[in-house]
């Protein structure tokens, strides 16, 4: 995966584009930060099916940071039937 700075993809929006077409995943940077992924996609790939995927998985890694701090706080005292019930609380509000 390229590191690309916001300047850069501004100076050099063909390149970027070649890096694309080349399967090339690229991760957009603001003083030094990461800010987006871009990802290469062509007319026969179901980009909605991979957003959702994606998002579901940022959901995912949250939930379980959240566990792990809740974890080290002593907060243990949760089931996972009460996490479990959570999620599909939170499912039922959004299409995941």
């Amino acid at each position: 995966m390229k590191m690309v700075s916001i300047k850069e993809m501004r100076d050099k929006i063909g390149d970027i584009r070649k890096n694309l077409q080349k399967k090339q995943d690229l991760l957009l940077t603001y003083n030094g930060k990461p800010i987006a992924l871009m990802l290469p996609v062509d007319e026969n790939d179901d980009v909605f099916s991979l957003l959702n995927l994606l998002k579901r998985y940022q959901v995912l890694s949250s939930i379980a940071k959240l566990q792990v701090e809740s974890a080290k706080k002593g907060y243990t005292k949760v089931s996972m039937k009460e996490i479990n019930e959570e999620i599909d609380k939170i499912r039922k509000k959004f299409v995941l």
